[in-house]
């Protein structure tokens, strides 16, 4: 039975004969009826039983041997022997090998191992990076294997002096982005045209980019830009992904061009501003032959918001006091941190925006009639006035060591008080805004 087919049939001393012409392998396997199976000819030559007298052939005649005058002898071989040691030595296999492969069966399985840990997406906290957002990164951004190409998403701190690409790829290059931004999508009552680049390097999934070369204008405005980006000299970063792609190089360079939102607050929020600011724009667009008149909407807008803001300050207290004094220092806690995020940080905005909006009016045709009454100081009292109460209230509660139901129930009278004066005085101004802007069409 060869691998070429099945020859025969041959009596056993040709097939003795080819053995020992090398012909055959000691290993072949022979078949003949009354066999179950096939077996090698080394096992049927190795039980060959005795043969007996009757059987026993006539001696042949002796081999020519060499003598001492120069003759040639064939030396005696005893074939079973022959057979025997060339099976042992196939048979046996020495400890050390098997030792060694053990070892290398057990490399290659740690070593698999070690790749699959490696199956995870993770980037470092950059300085100017938020924990919150650090783990809307993590949290948006999965492993998508070794061999991942270059798709980048973006992402702002919130004073858009750092900017991070970011890719699940696995490469390493020199990235230059520009930016341009798009035509009433930045979030400005002006009409502004912004253009600049930068450039950095990717590394461990993120390139940063923090200097930038501004073309048009001379500061990054949030809102939407149309990105030019180009990557090259790309190679795969880091050692896991160099025995993962250890005979697929990546692209050497990759460029792209999309629109990206530089905004520290994410695209869903952006949206929801620029839709304000566009209709305030309209509003603007439409009411442009009598500024004065726009000037009274916002004024009054202010007012509004400020009222606003004091009915959920003043139901945020309401809510905290109402619970009692069960796990009173916990909640006090979680409540201030709640206040600051959300309405401390508020006010401050407000303020700021309502200083920047009078600093645009000081060149207009309105200047004359703002100086007659200062709107700007009446505004910025209001909000702090807000403030102010609202940190004094929660001192209040801070200085409370263990307070109980009755003693936090003895407050909320307080706070209704406190913040109905504040609304009425917020009102009354309102008010007065409405009646000065009767008088001056």
């Amino acid at each position: 039975m060869l691998p070429t087919g099945h020859e025969g049939p041959y009596s056993l001393e040709v097939l003795e004969k080819r053995l020992v012409d090398r012909k055959l392998p000691p290993s072949v396997q022979v078949w003949r009826e009354g066999l179950p199976i096939a077996i090698s000819l080394m096992d049927i030559l190795s039980n060959i039983s005795e043969p007996s007298d009757e059987d026993v052939p006539p001696p042949l005649p002796p081999l020519p041997t060499t003598n001492e005058e120069g003759d040639h002898e064939m030396p005696e071989i005893d074939l079973l022997d022959e057979y025997e040691r060339q099976a042992k030595s196939r048979k046996s296999f020495p400890i050390p090998v098997i030792v060694g492969v053990f070892v290398i069966l057990i490399f290659i399985f740690g070593f698999f191992q070690w790749m699959k840990d490696k199956e995870v997406f993770e980037i470092r906290r950059y300085p100017k990076m938020t924990l919150e957002m650090h783990k809307k990164i993590q949290t948006e951004l999965k492993f998508e294997g070794f061999d991942k190409k270059i798709f980048f998403r973006e992402f702002a701190s919130t004073d858009l002096a750092h900017l991070w690409l970011v890719t699940t790829g696995f490469q390493s290059c020199d990235v230059e982005a520009v930016f341009r931004s798009v035509k009433d999508r930045l979030l400005t009552m002006t009409d502004e045209d912004v253009e600049m680049v930068s450039r950095g390097k990717l590394s461990d999934h993120v390139a940063e980019l923090n200097i930038f070369e501004f073309r048009k204008g001379a500061k990054i405005i949030p809102g939407m830009y149309e990105m030019d980006v180009k990557a090259s000299r790309c190679e795969w970063g880091g050692v896991t992904p160099r025995l993962r792609n250890l005979f697929s190089p990546p692209e050497e360079s990759y460029s792209a061009t999309t629109r990206v939102v530089l905004y520290s607050r994410g695209p869903e929020e952006f949206q929801e501003v620029l839709a304000q600011i566009l209709k305030k724009k309209e509003e603007i667009k439409n009411q442009a032959q009598n500024q004065k008149a726009l000037f009274w909407d916002d004024l009054q807008m202010k007012f509004q918001t400020l009222h606003a803001i004091a009915m959920q300050i003043e139901q945020h207290f309401l809510d905290f006091l109402d619970k009692g004094s069960r796990e009173f220092k916990p909640r006090l806690i979680v409540m201030t941190a709640q206040y600051t995020k959300k309405y401390g940080q508020a006010l401050t905005e407000f303020v700021v925006d309502n200083e920047g909006y009078f600093a645009g009016l000081q060149n207009s045709e309105l200047r004359p009639f703002l100086l007659e009454k200062d709107y700007e100081e009446v505004v910025r009292a209001s909000s702090k006035s807000l403030g102010l109460e609202s940190m004094k209230f929660i001192e209040t509660l801070q200085t409370m060591k263990k307070p109980n139901d009755k003693e936090i129930k003895a407050l909320r009278p307080q706070v209704l008080k406190s913040f109905e004066q504040l609304k009425a005085k917020i009102n009354t101004l309102l008010i007065g805004v409405t009646e000065d802007r009767s008088k001056s069409q």
